[in-house]
Protein backbone atom coordinates (compact mmCIF):
# COMPACT_ATOMS: atom_id res chain seq x y z
CA UNK A 1 0.00 0.00 0.00
CA UNK A 2 2.72 2.44 1.02
CA UNK A 3 4.76 1.52 -2.70
CA UNK A 4 1.03 2.36 -4.06
CA UNK A 5 0.77 5.90 -2.57
CA UNK A 6 3.86 7.01 -3.63
CA UNK A 7 3.84 5.62 -6.84
CA UNK A 8 6.89 3.26 -7.21
CA UNK A 9 5.53 0.48 -9.17
CA UNK A 10 9.06 -1.39 -8.94
CA UNK A 11 9.08 -1.49 -5.09
CA UNK A 12 5.24 -2.34 -5.34
CA UNK A 13 5.91 -5.28 -7.35
CA UNK A 14 8.62 -6.55 -5.62
CA UNK A 15 5.62 -6.42 -2.41
CA UNK A 16 3.59 -8.47 -4.39
CA UNK A 17 6.27 -11.04 -5.74
CA UNK A 18 6.42 -11.34 -1.91
CA UNK A 19 2.49 -11.73 -1.24
CA UNK A 20 2.15 -14.08 -3.84
CA UNK A 21 5.03 -16.30 -2.76
CA UNK A 22 3.86 -16.23 0.93
CA UNK A 23 0.48 -17.36 -0.07
CA UNK A 24 2.57 -20.35 -2.23
CA UNK A 25 4.49 -21.19 0.76
CA UNK A 26 1.10 -22.22 2.85
CA UNK A 27 -0.66 -23.69 -0.11
CA UNK A 28 -3.08 -20.53 -0.43
CA UNK A 29 -3.12 -20.69 -4.45
CA UNK A 30 -6.47 -19.08 -5.62
CA UNK A 31 -4.83 -15.98 -3.07
CA UNK A 32 -1.46 -15.98 -4.83
CA UNK A 33 -2.91 -15.66 -8.46
CA UNK A 34 -4.65 -12.99 -7.20
CA UNK A 35 -1.23 -11.03 -6.65
CA UNK A 36 0.61 -12.66 -9.40
CA UNK A 37 -2.19 -10.97 -11.93
CA UNK A 38 -1.97 -7.59 -10.00
CA UNK A 39 2.04 -7.95 -10.53
CA UNK A 40 0.71 -8.45 -14.72
CA UNK A 41 -0.74 -5.58 -14.52
CA UNK A 42 2.13 -3.13 -13.64
CA UNK A 43 4.71 -5.09 -15.89
CA UNK A 44 2.43 -4.79 -18.73
CA UNK A 45 1.78 -1.00 -17.68
CA UNK A 46 5.43 -0.41 -17.42
CA UNK A 47 6.62 -2.10 -20.45
CA UNK A 48 9.37 -3.95 -18.77
CA UNK A 49 10.75 -6.70 -20.63
CA UNK A 50 12.67 -8.49 -17.18
CA UNK A 51 9.93 -7.49 -15.20
CA UNK A 52 7.69 -9.89 -17.79
CA UNK A 53 9.95 -12.84 -17.51
CA UNK A 54 9.09 -12.90 -13.65
CA UNK A 55 5.69 -12.93 -14.22
CA UNK A 56 5.72 -15.48 -16.41
CA UNK A 57 8.03 -17.24 -13.98
CA UNK A 58 5.26 -16.37 -11.43
CA UNK A 59 2.26 -17.48 -13.57
CA UNK A 60 3.74 -20.63 -14.20
CA UNK A 61 3.88 -22.19 -10.92
CA UNK A 62 0.14 -20.54 -10.15
CA UNK A 63 -1.23 -22.60 -13.76
CA UNK A 64 0.40 -25.33 -12.47
CA UNK A 65 -0.68 -25.22 -8.40
CA UNK A 66 -4.01 -24.80 -9.85
CA UNK A 67 -4.29 -27.79 -12.21
CA UNK A 68 -3.50 -25.73 -15.43
CA UNK A 69 -0.61 -27.82 -16.22
CA UNK A 70 -0.71 -26.92 -20.10
CA UNK A 71 -0.82 -22.96 -19.54
CA UNK A 72 1.91 -23.44 -16.88
CA UNK A 73 4.21 -25.32 -19.08
CA UNK A 74 3.95 -22.61 -21.79
CA UNK A 75 4.87 -20.05 -19.34
CA UNK A 76 8.00 -22.28 -18.18
CA UNK A 77 8.83 -22.07 -22.06
CA UNK A 78 8.81 -19.05 -22.49
CA UNK A 79 11.14 -18.04 -19.13
CA UNK A 80 13.34 -20.80 -20.57
CA UNK A 81 13.40 -19.28 -24.42
CA UNK A 82 14.06 -16.15 -22.57
CA UNK A 83 18.01 -14.25 -23.45
CA UNK A 84 18.30 -13.32 -19.96
CA UNK A 85 17.50 -17.13 -18.57
CA UNK A 86 20.70 -18.33 -20.48
CA UNK A 87 22.75 -15.24 -18.63
CA UNK A 88 25.29 -15.79 -15.74
CA UNK A 89 23.53 -12.98 -13.85
CA UNK A 90 20.11 -14.48 -14.33
CA UNK A 91 19.58 -15.29 -10.58
CA UNK A 92 20.49 -11.48 -9.99
CA UNK A 93 16.87 -10.11 -11.09
CA UNK A 94 15.66 -9.42 -7.11
CA UNK A 95 13.49 -12.35 -7.02
CA UNK A 96 15.98 -15.05 -5.18
CA UNK A 97 16.34 -17.77 -7.88
CA UNK A 98 18.25 -18.48 -10.53
CA UNK A 99 15.67 -18.16 -13.84
CA UNK A 100 16.77 -21.24 -15.38
CA UNK A 101 16.81 -23.20 -11.81
CA UNK A 102 13.03 -21.52 -11.13
CA UNK A 103 11.67 -22.26 -14.68
CA UNK A 104 12.95 -26.26 -14.98
CA UNK A 105 11.41 -26.79 -11.43
CA UNK A 106 8.44 -26.51 -12.80
CA UNK A 107 8.90 -27.79 -16.19
CA UNK A 108 9.90 -30.99 -14.12
CA UNK A 109 6.92 -31.42 -12.28
CA UNK A 110 4.39 -30.41 -14.90
CA UNK A 111 6.14 -33.09 -17.79
CA UNK A 112 5.82 -35.77 -15.26
CA UNK A 113 2.37 -35.44 -14.96
CA UNK A 114 1.58 -35.25 -18.89
CA UNK A 115 2.93 -38.59 -19.23
CA UNK A 116 6.52 -37.74 -19.50
CA UNK A 117 8.43 -40.02 -16.89
CA UNK A 118 11.93 -40.26 -18.78
CA UNK A 119 11.98 -36.56 -19.77
CA UNK A 120 10.94 -35.60 -16.52
CA UNK A 121 13.77 -37.49 -14.49
CA UNK A 122 16.41 -36.63 -17.52
CA UNK A 123 15.54 -32.58 -16.48
CA UNK A 124 15.34 -33.45 -12.75
CA UNK A 125 19.47 -34.19 -13.13
CA UNK A 126 19.93 -31.30 -15.12
CA UNK A 127 18.20 -29.10 -12.46
CA UNK A 128 20.38 -30.27 -9.39
CA UNK A 129 23.71 -30.25 -11.45
CA UNK A 130 22.98 -26.38 -12.76
CA UNK A 131 22.28 -25.23 -9.82
CA UNK A 132 25.80 -26.59 -8.17
CA UNK A 133 27.51 -24.78 -10.62
CA UNK A 134 26.45 -22.17 -10.30
CA UNK A 135 27.03 -21.99 -6.88
CA UNK A 136 23.57 -20.73 -5.41
CA UNK A 137 22.61 -22.82 -3.46
CA UNK A 138 19.20 -21.18 -2.45
CA UNK A 139 18.30 -22.21 -5.93
CA UNK A 140 19.50 -25.55 -5.03
CA UNK A 141 17.58 -26.36 -2.35
CA UNK A 142 14.27 -24.60 -4.38
CA UNK A 143 15.49 -27.57 -7.08
CA UNK A 144 15.54 -30.22 -4.92
CA UNK A 145 12.78 -29.78 -2.96
CA UNK A 146 9.95 -28.38 -5.26
CA UNK A 147 11.47 -29.91 -8.55
CA UNK A 148 13.67 -32.60 -8.48
CA UNK A 149 13.21 -35.13 -5.29
CA UNK A 150 8.93 -35.24 -5.92
CA UNK A 151 9.47 -36.18 -9.01
CA UNK A 152 12.27 -39.82 -8.18
CA UNK A 153 9.68 -40.44 -5.41
CA UNK A 154 6.80 -40.00 -8.02
CA UNK A 155 8.90 -42.36 -10.55
CA UNK A 156 9.39 -44.81 -7.56
CA UNK A 157 13.48 -43.77 -7.36
CA UNK A 158 13.66 -43.78 -4.13
CA UNK A 159 17.49 -44.12 -4.38
CA UNK A 160 17.97 -41.00 -6.27
CA UNK A 161 15.35 -39.26 -3.83
CA UNK A 162 17.25 -40.04 -0.51
CA UNK A 163 20.90 -38.96 -2.40
CA UNK A 164 18.76 -35.46 -3.31
CA UNK A 165 17.23 -35.07 -0.34
CA UNK A 166 20.86 -35.68 1.70
CA UNK A 167 21.96 -32.97 -0.30
CA UNK A 168 18.92 -30.68 0.76
CA UNK A 169 19.34 -31.38 4.43
CA UNK A 170 22.99 -30.95 4.28
CA UNK A 171 23.22 -26.97 2.31
CA UNK A 172 19.52 -26.29 4.82
CA UNK A 173 21.09 -27.57 7.81
CA UNK A 174 25.32 -25.56 6.61
CA UNK A 175 23.26 -22.37 5.45
CA UNK A 176 20.55 -22.39 8.51
CA UNK A 177 17.76 -22.41 5.66
CA UNK A 178 14.89 -23.41 8.50
CA UNK A 179 12.62 -23.76 5.28
CA UNK A 180 14.45 -26.17 3.28
CA UNK A 181 15.23 -27.99 6.76
CA UNK A 182 10.90 -28.61 7.67
CA UNK A 183 11.24 -29.88 3.79
CA UNK A 184 13.88 -32.43 4.22
CA UNK A 185 11.77 -33.60 7.62
CA UNK A 186 8.56 -34.40 5.12
CA UNK A 187 11.11 -36.25 2.03
CA UNK A 188 12.50 -38.15 5.64
CA UNK A 189 8.95 -39.33 6.10
CA UNK A 190 8.25 -39.88 2.28
CA UNK A 191 11.38 -42.00 2.25
CA UNK A 192 10.71 -43.86 5.77
CA UNK A 193 8.26 -46.74 3.90
CA UNK A 194 8.39 -48.95 6.80
CA UNK A 195 6.83 -46.08 9.19
CA UNK A 196 2.62 -46.47 9.47
CA UNK A 197 2.77 -43.80 12.08
CA UNK A 198 0.43 -40.91 10.96
CA UNK A 199 2.54 -37.92 9.37
CA UNK A 200 2.35 -34.54 12.04
CA UNK A 201 5.04 -32.08 12.17
CA UNK A 202 3.62 -28.51 13.59
CA UNK A 203 5.67 -26.99 10.77
CA UNK A 204 3.93 -29.15 7.93
CA UNK A 205 1.44 -26.97 5.98
CA UNK A 206 -0.96 -27.91 2.91
CA UNK A 207 1.78 -28.59 0.53
CA UNK A 208 3.32 -30.72 2.55
CA UNK A 209 0.65 -32.33 2.97
CA UNK A 210 -0.31 -32.63 -0.83
CA UNK A 211 2.77 -34.28 -1.52
CA UNK A 212 2.99 -37.36 0.77
CA UNK A 213 -0.57 -37.92 -0.46
CA UNK A 214 1.00 -38.44 -3.77
CA UNK A 215 3.98 -40.02 -2.60
CA UNK A 216 3.44 -42.15 0.93
CA UNK A 217 -0.73 -41.78 1.19
CA UNK A 218 -0.75 -44.28 4.02
CA UNK A 219 0.77 -41.87 6.48
CA UNK A 220 -1.87 -39.21 5.43
CA UNK A 221 -4.84 -38.74 7.76
CA UNK A 222 -7.84 -39.08 6.30
CA UNK A 223 -9.16 -35.83 7.28
CA UNK A 224 -6.47 -33.85 5.57
CA UNK A 225 -7.61 -36.33 2.70
CA UNK A 226 -10.73 -35.32 2.66
CA UNK A 227 -10.28 -31.68 2.31
CA UNK A 228 -9.77 -32.56 -1.72
CA UNK A 229 -13.77 -32.81 -1.86
CA UNK A 230 -13.91 -29.39 -0.75
CA UNK A 231 -10.81 -27.82 -2.31
CA UNK A 232 -11.69 -26.38 -5.87
CA UNK A 233 -7.97 -26.15 -7.00
CA UNK A 234 -4.89 -28.20 -6.02
CA UNK A 235 -2.35 -29.68 -8.47
CA UNK A 236 -2.66 -32.73 -6.43
CA UNK A 237 -6.07 -32.92 -5.63
CA UNK A 238 -7.05 -35.87 -8.29
CA UNK A 239 -4.91 -37.91 -6.84
CA UNK A 240 -6.16 -37.22 -3.41
CA UNK A 241 -9.87 -38.08 -4.70
CA UNK A 242 -7.80 -41.15 -5.84
CA UNK A 243 -6.45 -42.25 -2.55
CA UNK A 244 -9.51 -41.19 -0.34
CA UNK A 245 -11.16 -43.64 -3.09
CA UNK A 246 -9.18 -46.32 -1.84
CA UNK A 247 -9.65 -45.62 1.88
CA UNK A 248 -13.12 -45.86 1.69
CA UNK A 249 -12.95 -49.10 -0.37
CA UNK A 250 -11.70 -50.74 2.79
CA UNK A 251 -14.50 -49.79 4.31
CA UNK A 252 -16.30 -51.55 1.61
CA UNK A 253 -18.19 -48.63 0.65
CA UNK A 254 -17.77 -48.93 -3.09
CA UNK A 255 -20.35 -46.70 -3.79
CA UNK A 256 -18.67 -44.03 -2.22
CA UNK A 257 -15.36 -44.96 -3.97
CA UNK A 258 -16.25 -45.74 -7.61
CA UNK A 259 -17.61 -41.77 -7.31
CA UNK A 260 -14.74 -41.13 -5.83
CA UNK A 261 -13.10 -42.64 -8.47
CA UNK A 262 -14.77 -41.37 -11.01
CA UNK A 263 -14.16 -37.80 -9.52
CA UNK A 264 -10.22 -38.42 -9.55
CA UNK A 265 -10.50 -39.64 -13.60
CA UNK A 266 -12.79 -36.37 -14.46
CA UNK A 267 -10.55 -33.98 -12.86
CA UNK A 268 -7.24 -35.50 -13.86
CA UNK A 269 -8.42 -35.70 -17.58
CA UNK A 270 -9.63 -31.97 -17.05
CA UNK A 271 -5.82 -31.05 -15.52
CA UNK A 272 -4.25 -32.70 -18.87
CA UNK A 273 -2.52 -35.13 -16.05
CA UNK A 274 -2.17 -38.26 -17.37
CA UNK A 275 0.24 -39.73 -14.80
CA UNK A 276 -2.83 -39.29 -12.46
CA UNK A 277 -5.44 -40.53 -14.92
CA UNK A 278 -3.01 -43.68 -14.79
CA UNK A 279 -3.24 -44.18 -11.40
CA UNK A 280 -6.96 -44.12 -11.01
CA UNK A 281 -7.47 -46.48 -14.04
CA UNK A 282 -5.37 -48.70 -11.77
CA UNK A 283 -7.80 -48.55 -9.80
CA UNK A 284 -10.78 -48.84 -11.15
CA UNK A 285 -9.33 -51.62 -12.77
CA UNK A 286 -8.90 -53.52 -9.70
CA UNK A 287 -12.10 -52.87 -8.38
CA UNK A 288 -13.74 -53.89 -11.60
CA UNK A 289 -11.50 -57.00 -11.37
CA UNK A 290 -13.05 -57.70 -8.20
CA UNK A 291 -16.79 -57.25 -9.14
CA UNK A 292 -15.94 -60.10 -12.09
CA UNK A 293 -15.94 -56.99 -14.52
CA UNK A 294 -12.20 -57.68 -14.93
CA UNK A 295 -13.06 -56.96 -19.00
CA UNK A 296 -14.13 -53.26 -18.10
CA UNK A 297 -11.85 -52.42 -16.18
CA UNK A 298 -9.08 -53.73 -18.29
CA UNK A 299 -10.83 -51.34 -21.12
CA UNK A 300 -10.08 -48.57 -18.57
CA UNK A 301 -7.06 -48.76 -18.17
CA UNK A 302 -5.68 -50.12 -21.57
CA UNK A 303 -7.11 -46.89 -23.02
CA UNK A 304 -4.85 -44.58 -20.38
CA UNK A 305 -1.96 -47.19 -20.55
CA UNK A 306 -1.84 -46.63 -24.41
CA UNK A 307 -1.04 -42.86 -24.66
CA UNK A 308 1.88 -43.09 -23.01
CA UNK A 309 5.36 -43.59 -24.77
CA UNK A 310 7.73 -43.43 -21.99
CA UNK A 311 8.72 -43.82 -18.66
CA UNK A 312 7.69 -47.84 -18.81
CA UNK A 313 10.33 -48.52 -16.34
CA UNK A 314 8.53 -46.53 -13.86
CA UNK A 315 6.36 -47.98 -10.82
CA UNK A 316 3.57 -46.91 -11.58
CA UNK A 317 3.52 -48.09 -15.87
CA UNK A 318 5.20 -51.38 -14.40
CA UNK A 319 2.01 -52.12 -11.99
CA UNK A 320 -0.33 -51.05 -15.01
CA UNK A 321 1.82 -53.82 -17.54
CA UNK A 322 1.24 -56.22 -14.83
CA UNK A 323 -2.27 -55.76 -14.14
CA UNK A 324 -3.13 -55.84 -18.09
CA UNK A 325 -1.01 -58.88 -18.99
CA UNK A 326 -2.72 -60.73 -15.30
CA UNK A 327 -6.14 -60.59 -17.57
Amino acid sequence: QLARQQRKPKYEMQALWGLWSGHNIVGEYEQAVAYAKQYGDLAEAAGDPRALVILDRMMMRSHHQLGEHGRGRECAERVLAHPGTRSSAARNTGFQLDQRTAANTILVRILWLQGFADQAMHLANDIVAHANAVGHMLSLCYGVTIGASPVALLVGDTNQATLWNNLLREQSLRRAFVYWQVWSRCFDLALAVESRETAADNQFVRPHYELLATVAPAIVSEEILAEAKDVASGWSRPEMLRVLGERTLQRAEIGEAEKLFDQSLLLARQHGALAWELRTAISIARLKNSQGRADEGRRVLEGIYDRFTEGFGTADLRQAEALLKSH
